[in-house]
């Protein structure tokens, strides 16, 4: 009969373990229950020295856990992309998930829009996994601005982020249209998220 164990996987912009928030506590439930039957390889961006301490409980759920450090993105941000997601693109990342794309995974789960940049290395068994509508929650601090304006001094710091709040809103929005449909599966975690992608996404499921 043919092995139903597959080779899974996950690309994080943070480590999944400890499950101390929301984003972390899915993921790690998501890699309990695939690796009781699959072979689970976890990417991650580490952000100190204590992310590159792979905890035991991670280890022994995994085939593999690799921690990038995220260094600051070398040069100018391209023009027209979102600051966000040019934070999270660094040579490291793209060179390490080079290599692993020869190991040839049946399925490949990328979490959140900011690792979705690095899809185009594994063809179409990918599965891009939104955790927020990120565009939106900028949105909303947009719109924060615009209701507190009044309350800052126009050259201020709190202004300035106002501003560009609204502005990367935009960017991230547009950003979040071009790439979700070359995704064929994507997932999300409440109705209203599912409901403002459908609305926005044709293509794929």
């Amino acid at each position: 009969t043919e092995d139903p164990t597959m080779r899974i996987l996950m690309i994080s912009p943070y480590p999944p373990f400890p499950p101390h928030s929301g984003g972390r506590t899915r993921m790690w439930e998501q890699i309990l229950y695939l690796s009781r039957r699959h072979l689970v390889t976890v990417v991650a961006f580490g952000f100190s020295d204590a992310d590159s301490h792979i905890p035991a409980e991670l280890q022994a759920s995994c085939a593999n856990v690799i921690v990038v450090r995220r260094q600051k993105p070398v040069g100018a941000i391209p023009l027209g992309l979102p600051r966000l997601i040019h934070e999270y693109s660094t040579p490291a990342m793209r060179e390490m998930l080079s290599q692993l794309r020869e190991r040839k995974f049946d399925l490949v789960l990328i979490e959140h829009i900011f690792m979705g940049q690095y899809a185009d290395l594994f063809g179409r068994r990918i599965v891009l996994q939104e955790h927020n509508i990120e565009s939106r929650v900028l949105k909303r601090f947009a719109l924060l601005s615009d209701a507190s304006r009044g309350m800052y001094a126009p050259d201020t710091h709190a202004s300035r982020a106002f501003s560009d709040a609204k502005e990367q809103w935009r960017l991230l929005e547009h950003y979040e249209n071009v790439i979700w449909p070359t995704f064929p599966l994507r997932i999300t975690v409440s109705e209203l998220d599912k409901q403002e992608l459908d609305s926005r996404c044709r293509a794929g499921r």
